[in-house]
């Protein structure tokens, strides 16, 4: 599923979040309380969804790149995922700035998915535990079965609001996604600034390109 180039620490988490909702979760956790209920739930669905986006054939990429944008919108906090990658940077960013990050940082996770993925082969992932973290997060652990690859630890952290779920932060092996992109982006923010990092990201985006010094 995952390019041989996609292996290096810095790329692990990213790439579990697309192998992690392209498979079918199996197992079940009788969780009494409803958020942990309804986080476990929420990721079903989200595996359910992505199935049928990995279903689509990879040479169709423009049908791929919208199926992952839905399922990104529809399942994710991407407005809070945006603030916290770049972290105290985002307050000190204009209107401006804010505006044009948003839209580059989306359309870069897009092209990740798109170009990294490829297509659904039944692999298996399970439940290991759901438990709550405070009264709105609750952490929805799983397992990738890999066939004859060691099983992948993916920990997903779903937030609960007004009724509604969304993830907002992913673990791979105890790597965070979040950890890991707001490293990324303020290295090249303090070296380059707001502008020099939405410059990259439209530069990287522009030639379907997914990291840094990739040509």
């Amino acid at each position: 599923m995952l390019s041989k180039g996609y292996i290096a620490r810095r790329h692990v988490v990213l790439g579990a979040i697309g192998l992690t909702i392209a498979h079918k979760i199996t197992g079940g956790i009788g969780a009494a309380r409803a958020t942990p209920d309804g986080a476990e739930a929420f990721v079903r669905n989200l595996v359910d969804d992505a199935i049928t986006v990995l279903r689509i054939p990879t040479d169709q990429k423009a049908d791929r790149e919208a199926g992952f944008r839905q399922i990104l919108l529809s399942y994710f906090d991407v407005p809070l995922i945006t603030r916290l990658v770049v972290g105290r940077y985002w307050r000190r960013a204009n209107d401006a700035q804010k505006q044009a990050f948003s839209t580059v940082f989306e359309q870069h996770i897009i092209k990740v998915y798109t170009s990294q993925l490829g297509v659904y082969r039944d692999e298996r992932v399970e439940v290991r535990n759901v438990a709550a973290r405070t009264d709105k997060d609750t952490i929805v652990g799983t397992e990738v079965k890999r066939n004859a690859d060691p099983p992948l630890r993916i920990d997903w952290l779903v937030r609960e609001s007004d009724g509604e779920y969304r993830i907002i932060d992913v673990a791979a092996e105890g790597v965070s996604m979040m950890t890991t992109k707001r490293s990324e982006f303020s290295s090249v923010i303090a070296r380059d600034g707001m502008d020099g990092l939405i410059e990259q990201l439209e530069a990287l985006n522009a030639r379907g390109a997914t990291e840094f010094g990739e040509s």
